[in-house]
């Protein structure tokens, strides 16, 4: 949205250093990419606001250029219908290519059960405790799912167990 606006500003004439300094003080909604120290000095995305396919891959994406160990804990994304599987496997995939480790919670990923790496959690306590097992100074750790998943329970721990905020 902001590089749209910035384009039409561009075409209209508009000073675009203005736009720019008004774009600092944009409040953006919570959980979207919101950056964070996490635990063991870890660095935390939480994108846990909701979830689809696009938006998925669009977080994905925003590991792909990290320096350190990318970790992702991908909740479901509901209301797929029939092909929700296939879906799931198509993030799976995807995410594969961009993260070192995934963990996934929701019944919808057990179509990725082709990859002997691959553990779907049920609980959200069981994931965090072999989480926090794995990470350190030099983890980027990105939770990303459906609301009805509350990703957000796991990336709040993550947060509030932090030494540190960014």
């Amino acid at each position: 949205n902001a590089a749209m606006g910035l384009a039409i500003c561009s075409v209209l004439g508009i000073d675009i250093s203005e736009v720019k300094e008004a774009l600092r003080e944009v409040n953006f909604p919570k959980r979207r990419l919101s950056i964070h120290k996490s635990i063991a000095n870890s660095i935390l995305i939480d994108d846990s606001y909701n979830s689809n396919p696009a938006s998925m891959k669009n977080a994905l994406d925003s590991l792909e250029k990290a320096d350190g160990q990318k970790v992702c804990v991908l909740g479901s994304m509901k209301e797929m219908g029939p092909k929700s599987k296939e879906i799931h496997k198509d993030i799976y995939n995807y995410a594969t290519k961009r993260a070192d480790m995934i963990f996934c919670m929701g019944e919808e990923w057990a179509g990725c059960d082709t990859d002997e790496n691959l553990i779907i959690y049920k609980d959200h306590e069981d994931l965090y405790h072999h989480l926090i097992t794995l990470i350190d100074e030099n983890t980027i750790i990105l939770v990303k799912g459906s609301r009805s998943t509350r990703m957000d329970l796991i990336a709040d721990k993550l947060k509030n167990n932090a030494t540190t905020t960014i």
